[in-house]
This record gives C-alpha cells, structure tokens and sequence, in this order.
C-alpha cells in the first residue's frame, strides 16, 4: 500500500511547481523563437517585394517553408494555456493544501499533451539551441506526468491516515455525520487528543463524534489548558468521563503547563497508528477547514511529552 503523507506531499508539491515553471519557461521560449524567425522571414519577403531584391536559395527556401512555420505558431498557442493551467493547478497544490484525484489528474493530462506537442515541434521545425538541451522540456514533461501518476495511486490507495475531510460551515449538522463515519469509525484503540481550549461544548461535540464507534476504543485521554475562570468544565467533564467508563473505556484529562500551553498550536487527534490535525473540537463542525493526515512519530512523541509535564484535572482542580 503507497503511503502518501502530507509531508511527502509538501515537497511534492515545491517539484511540480518548478517543473511547471521549466513548462511555461520553454513554452515562451519556442514561442518568441517562433515569432522572431516568422517576422524575420517575412519582412525579408515584404522588402524583396519591395525593392525588387533577389534572394539567394537558402532565403527562398526558408519562404517556402514559412506557412508551415506558422502552424507550429498555432501550436505554441496552444501550449500556452495549457503551461498556464498546469502552473495554476501546481501553485494551487502547494499553496492550498488542496488536492484530490481530479486536479492531480490535470496535471498528467496536461503533460501529456504538453509532451506531445514538444515532439510535434522537435521532430518538424529547427530552434535555436537553448539551455544546452532539448531534453530539458521532455525531463520535465516526464517527471511532472511520473509525479502526477504517483499521486493518484497514491490517493486511491492511500492508508486511513491520509484521510483528508473538508468541514462545510453551512453544514454543520452533516458534518458531524461525515466526521464520525469518515474520522472516528476508522480510529480504534488509544485516543489521544491535544485541544488547547476544550470546553463543555467540546465535551457535547466529541460525544456525538464517538456515540457510534465505542466499541473501537479502549482509551481516551485529552490534553487541553484551563485558567482559573474556566467554570462550569467539571460537570461535563463528571458526565462525560461517566458515560465512557460505563462503556469500558478508560478515560483521563490532563492539565498542560503554561510553557507547553503557549508552544502548542495545533489541535490534534490520534489513536494506536494514525494522526490528524483537526480544528478545535468545540467548533469542529463549524470551521472552514480541511482535517489532514500528519506524521504519527512525531505527533506522538509531542503528546507523551506535554502529557508527561501535565497535572490530572482531579489534581488542578483542587487548587481552583
């Protein structure tokens, strides 16, 4: 099975992006080559005309050629939208975060035909040397359609934690249809959450997400940060540790420190083999975003160690 995280997405992403640059590149190249030699040839012409000058038999030669000339013309001016789109839907790619099989698709199929019009115009009309080698446009069709097709294997077979799950705001009800069938019901054994402000709504929220997939859990523990004003969290935190034991599954909150507290920004969510930055739990079906896979290791090792400088709730909460 092909693993396709978001990491390797990123630098993924930074090569197709200056590949499809190299694209635009040679596709301005031939096209201001061509229009040169066009213009050329025909104010030779217009002034021969003109002037009454004969033309020695290579110049002639290039004349006759010159309506062919101007089809690979016509043929530049297709490559030049389609260098433009491939660019876009690169930049898209990397700047957005956004990708899925159609716009990957794009991608192969712009190549394709940017590598077919590269041999229509190779193998039929002469250019001037550029950058050394002719190869360079044909490396660059062939990586950007190798990368492309990588990528949709990639997404087709892609492990549970490559999920990624657009959140509708205008949907917030279906949403948490969508985040519990297509998010929690793949997670099972040890959940681990960090959520820098859950609150009471979180605890409704999370309830709601995970009402159907118990039976995949074993734990629950959740890192999160309360101040002194935070009132009212013990009684859904009674209620909702109630309801989960009850259902055999162990379940711990703990307090992080201020340090860890300020240092940590994401919100994020785990079980045994899988992580996913989420939006915070309280508004997780309200928030325009995209929850992503993330790197497992490292997301572990960042909660073991604000969990380990953390205080169990039962102990903070003497202290209010």
């Amino acid at each position: 099975m092909l693993e396709f995280t978001t990491k390797y997405n990123n630098y993924i992403g930074i090569i197709v992006v200056v590949l499809s640059f190299i694209m635009i590149l040679y596709t301005f190249y031939y096209l201001v080559d061509l229009s040169y030699s066009i213009g050329l040839y025909k104010g030779i012409s217009e002034i021969s005309i003109l002037y009454n000058v004969s033309l020695n038999s290579a110049i002639k030669a290039s004349l006759v050629s010159l309506p062919s000339v101007e089809i690979a013309l016509d043929i530049i001016y297709v490559m030049v939208p389609i260098s433009l789109m491939v660019f876009s839907m690169s930049i898209l790619w990397m700047f957005s975060k956004m990708y899925s099989k159609w716009s990957i698709s794009i991608l192969a199929v712009g190549s394709i035909v940017y590598l077919m019009l590269i041999y229509l115009l190779q193998s039929n009309f002469h250019f001037n040397k550029f950058l050394y080698s002719f190869l360079v446009p044909y490396i660059t069709g062939f990586l950007l359609l190798i990368l492309s097709i990588y990528s949709i294997l990639s997404l087709m077979y892609s492990s549970e934690s490559d999920i990624s799950i657009e959140i509708n705001p205008l949907t917030p009800y279906s949403n948490m249809i969508n985040l519990s069938n297509k998010l929690m019901k793949h997670l099972s054994g040890d959940i681990r959450i960090i959520d820098t402000h859950f609150d009471n709504t979180s605890f409704d929220n999370l309830s709601r997400l995970i009402v159907n997939n118990m039976k995949n859990y074993k734990s629950i523990y959740i890192l999160t940060y309360l101040d002194n004003n935070s009132r009212g969290f013990g009684r859904g935190y009674v209620d909702f540790k109630n309801e989960v034991e009850n259902r055999n599954i162990n379940f711990q909150l703990r307090i992080m420190d201020k340090n860890d507290f300020s240092e940590q920004h994401e919100r994020i969510m785990m079980d045994s083999e899988k992580a996913f930055k989420i939006p915070p739990i309280n508004i997780i079906n309200k928030k325009s975003e995209h929850i992503v896979g993330i790197e497992y290791e490292e997301a572990l090792e960042r909660f073991n160690k604000i969990w380990n400088n953390a205080k169990k709730y039962e102990n903070f909460n003497k202290n209010l």
